[in-house]
This record gives structure tokens, sequence and C-alpha cells, in this order.
């Protein structure tokens, strides 16, 4: 499974992140989560979920839920 992340920041595109098997039941749209982006961590939220990764996407993993 795939998700859409949109990050706590001035960005303006969604970017595409692995859901880990454990974290599959708790991905919803909305979720917070934390995500691995540059040499950082950022807390984003799901904004659209997947089966399939698009031919243009590379997909980082999900860290883990962030929160409430």
């Amino acid at each position: 499974m795939y998700a859409s992340i949109y990050l706590d920041a001035p960005l303006f595109r969604a970017f595409t992140y692995a859901v880990p098997e454990p974290m599959q039941l708790d991905a919803v749209i909305g979720a917070r989560v934390l995500v691995p982006f540059g040499k950082h961590s950022r807390v984003g939220f799901i904004g659209k979920l997947s089966t399939e990764l698009s031919k243009e996407a590379a997909a980082h993993e999900i860290k883990s839920k962030s929160g409430n």
C-alpha cells in the first residue's frame, strides 16, 4: 500500500511513501505520520491511499504514526 503524504511545510505537492505492513490498518486519510525527508524526519498527513505505485514515483517507507 502507498500513501500520498502532504508535509507540514509550505510545499505545494504530495510525496509518495510506502505504508509498512503493521501500519496498514491504521493508515487512513488525514492520519498524521512521521516520514523521512532529506536528512531529517518530517510530520505529514495522509491525503490519498493506493495499492499501486505510479511509474514516476519513488517511495520511501513511513516511519511511524505521529501523535493523534
